[in-house]
C-alpha cells in the first residue's frame, strides 16, 4: 500500500540491513559454498523483518560450515587458545 511506499530506513536500520546482507555473502565467500539455509542470516532472500528486525543470526548450521571450512571447529580453536596461554 501507499504507507509501504513511503518506508524511509533510518541511517542505523540502513546500516543493519547492509551489515546483514555483507555477513551473508562473505560467508558464502569464506566457505567456497552457495548453500542457503530455510532461516537465519543464510537464508535465500530477506525481507524487510529479516533485514531491519532487531535480531537475526547465523543458524548453527551456518556456524558449523563456516567453521569447518577455515578449521575453527570448537576443539581448534580450544587447543589454539591453550597454546596462546602456555607461551
Amino acid at each position: 500500500g501507499e504507507s509501504q511506499d513511503r518506508f524511509r530506513p533510518s541511517a542505523a536500520m540502513l546500516g543493519r540491513a547492509l551489515g546483514r546482507v555483507a555477513a551473508h555473502e562473505i560467508h558464502h565467500v569464506l566457505t567456497g559454498s552457495g548453500a542457503h539455509d530455510d532461516e537465519g542470516l543464510m537464508k535465500r532472500s530477506f525481507d524487510r523483518r529479516d533485514l531491519c528486525g532487531s535480531e537475526l543470526s547465523f543458524s548453527g548450521g551456518s556456524v558449523r560450515r563456516l567453521r569447518a571450512s577455515l578449521g575453527t571447529t570448537r576443539e581448534q580453536a580450544a587447543a589454539r587458545a591453550k597454546t596462546i596461554a602456555d607461551d
